[in-house]
């Protein structure tokens, strides 16, 4: 029995389906692997960005540990001074008042500075910890 038109119709309908599938298949196949690909390539980036941040955030805590250390060696210094102040009962009612006066501005100074560096500290803090 010889094929009818009907019947090369059918397998041509079927064979076009399947190729038809083949390139749709493939071309999301591409396209998911190009958006996996960008994503992975911003993850990186960011990752890479976070480390180089950590790293400055290190770095930046470490110095303004180390100004803390020395602010806060200065303000014992200070604060020692002004003890030594009563020592002074010696000078002339003036002099000592002037005396004691710059004193307490350097240690007034000094407790802003020490201010501050505790809040850059504690702001570069929460910075690392959002991240």
């Amino acid at each position: 029995m010889a094929p009818s038109e009907n019947d090369f119709a059918s397998s041509d309908a079927a064979g076009e389906q399947k190729r038809s599938k083949i390139p749709k298949l493939n071309y999301q196949k591409i396209r998911y692997h190009d958006e996996n690909e960008r994503h992975r390539q911003q993850l990186l980036a960011t990752e890479r960005e976070n480390t180089k941040s950590l790293k400055e955030y290190e770095a930046d805590k470490e110095q303004l540990t180390k100004r803390l250390d020395v602010v806060e060696l200065e303000n014992n210094k200070f604060k020692t001074e002004i003890r030594n102040e009563t020592a002074i009962q010696d000078l002339p009612d003036n002099s000592r008042y002037k005396t004691m006066d710059a004193n307490h501005k350097v240690l007034v100074t000094t407790q802003v500075a020490l201010a501050a560096s505790h809040q850059t500290l504690n702001e570069r803090q929460n910075i690392v910890d959002k991240d």
